[in-house]
Parts: structure tokens; C-alpha cells; sequence
């Protein structure tokens, strides 16, 4: 179910350091519609040419989930702005520090510009993020985020428009957690 393509060690999109602990799961939108998790695999390797930082743990589409960089190590989703630039929940959960050390980002293909995932990849992410709770003791009803929550971008589209979907899905990860 879940396909390990690991991204080759670069200071740009896997600098290979390690996480300091896992406190949050950051929902994302690849935000590139029509694409599928290979192709935003593809295009965070295509980083370690310095152009910018960016990367995710994990990219789901309708299809698949590709595991690009480890769990225990930090990657490159909530951006590295200054810490002016995060919102105040994350300054005060994170003070002084970046939430990248803290988190495991997890993106989303979509068809179209609404950011809207498609069924397989739903049911994708609530297999992947119900296991990751488990896995790091967190709990889906608070320690599941939005990458807005954290920097304030319109991500993912679709549960920053409608915050019912983000209850919506901490709900459902919650059922399968008991389950």
C-alpha cells in the first residue's frame, strides 16, 4: 500500500536530520492539479539542484502513497520563514523554533483547482494518518493540522474554505483508531 521512494540526500528537500519528536500530522494540497504522487515525488527530487526547499514525508493520490522521506527525519513542508511569519498557534506551540523538526507532512493529489481529494486518495490518507497516530501517540482530534493552521497558506484549498472537512476527517481517523 504504501511504496518507499526514498529522496536521494540533499541539502534542499532531505537534509537528513533527525526529527526531535512528532508532535503534529500537517495535511497539505500538492496545490499542482492533475498530478500524481510520482510526479511530486519526481519534483522534490529534482530539488537537490538548490533551486528551493521543499518536501513532504509522504504524497498520496487516488492510486498510491509514496514515502519520500523517513519518519524520523525532518522534511522541508511547513516552510522555513522567519518565525515572525508562522502563526501565533505555531509560535506558541514551537517558540522559537521551526515546526518542520516537530511535524510529519503528509500532501494530497487533486484533480482540479478546488483542491478537493478524490475518493481513493481520502481513504488512502485516513489508512496512513490513523496509523501514524497510533504509531506516535497522537491524538486525530487535536494533533491532526492543517499546513494553514501552521504558516497561514490557503493549504490544503479545500478544508481552509470549509473547516467542517477537517473535522470531518479528524472524525473518520478517530473511528478507525477505535476500531
Amino acid at each position: 500500500m504504501i511504496r518507499e521512494a526514498l529522496l536521494t540526500p540533499n541539502a534542499f528537500s532531505r537534509p537528513q536530520l533527525q526529527l526531535r519528536r512528532v508532535d503534529a500530522i500537517v495535511l497539505h494540497w500538492v496545490g499542482n492539479a492533475q498530478t500524481s504522487a510520482d510526479a511530486n515525488r519526481r519534483y522534490f527530487e529534482s530539488l537537490k539542484d538548490g533551486s528551493r526547499y521543499a518536501s513532504a514525508h509522504y504524497v498520496i493520490d487516488r492510486g498510491e502513497i509514496v514515502h519520500c522521506v523517513p519518519d524520523n527525519e525532518v522534511a522541508y513542508h511547513c516552510g522555513l520563514t522567519e518565525m515572525g511569519k508562522y502563526t501565533r498557534w505555531a509560535r506558541e506551540k514551537w517558540p522559537g523554533e521551526h515546526p518542520n523538526w516537530y511535524t510529519i507532512g503528509v500532501e494530497h493529489c487533486h484533480p482540479d483547482a478546488t483542491g478537493t481529494w478524490e475518493r481513493g486518495t481520502v481513504q488512502r490518507s485516513h489508512v496512513l494518518v490513523a496509523g501514524l497516530c497510533l504509531r506516535y501517540g497522537r491524538d486525530p482530534l487535536t494533533d491532526i493540522v492543517l499546513h494553514w493552521t501552521i504558516t497561514g497558506k490557503e493549504c490544503p484549498r479545500h478544508m481552509v474554505a470549509d473547516p467542517r472537512q477537517l473535522l470531518i476527517y479528524r472524525s473518520a481517523i478517530k473511528t478507525i483508531m477505535e476500531a
